[in-house]
């Protein structure tokens, strides 16, 4: 998430046992949640915050090591950030991929609707093209060559329940910035399984939301910026309809 400076990079995979806060490098702020500490190390989801940012943390829900959420006051206003990373879509049974979409669902659930809400995350899913009934919340770009698998229809019903859209499937881009994950050994096998999640009604606030290539990190997936206006809300009307597009 960015406005004009990179204040929140949620991050998945960790790794990292337990749940926790500490101070990192230049002030910045890692919150986690993990693995129970008598656990294998595995999956693990966290955030880092800027300075600037962890000054405002209201609360941090340590949910799982697939789902923590923080809250964070602005001026007057409550901003939700929750880091997901849902189940493989070919590791794990029906049952317990819909297990964390209902989890993540309940927590969405409980965050008032005047506050604002960004989801993001591996969700391990493709949403194949747009298509009725999703275009309010799947955009225009999305990777288009592989058909909607069971994670993906699981993202867009969860959008469709709470009125959210697909921040990085509006905006126009390279095939670089839409597709957020590659192979190791095989750079031509890529998808679109990552994505940034807000309420249609905070439309106007978004500019762009784009993967970043080459960005240095140590990982088979490109981070995902998303960049903020000051711009008070609106109704999606049009905007959110067709993007950029028409």
């Amino acid at each position: 998430m960015t406005q004009n400076k990179i204040s929140i990079l949620g991050i998945t995979d960790i790794r990292k046992k337990g749940t926790g806060a500490k101070e990192i490098h230049s002030n910045f702020v890692l919150i986690w949640s993990g693995v129970r500490k008598e656990q294998r190390a595995e999956h693990g989801v966290g955030f880092i915050v800027h300075p600037d940012k962890a000054k405002g943390i209201l609360n941090t829900d340590f949910i799982s090591e697939r789902l923590i959420k923080i809250s964070i006051r602005e001026g007057k206003k409550t901003i939700n950030y929750i880091q997901v990373y849902a189940p493989c879509n070919d590791s794990y049974s029906d049952e317990e991929k819909d297990s964390f979409f209902e989890q993540l669902s309940d927590l969405i659930s409980n965050i008032p609707d005047e506050e604002d809400l960004y989801v993001m995350g591996d969700f391990n899913g493709r949403l194949g093209e747009r298509r009725t009934p999703w275009t309010k919340h799947l955009g225009p770009h999305s990777d288009h060559r592989t058909p909607c698998n069971y994670n993906g229809n699981n993202v867009l019903e969860l959008c469709a329940e709470h009125d959210l859209f697909i921040t990085n499937t509006f905006f126009q881009h390279r095939a670089s910035q839409i597709y957020t994950w590659y192979r190791w050994n095989l750079i031509m096998v890529s998808s679109q399984i990552d994505f940034i999640l807000t309420r249609t009604r905070m439309w106007i606030t978004i500019t762009d939301s784009r993967a970043i290539p080459n960005a240095g990190l140590d990982t088979d997936h490109r981070p995902i910026i998303t960049t903020l206006t000051t711009k008070k809300e609106g109704k999606p009307k049009k905007h959110i309809k067709d993007s950029k597009r028409d």
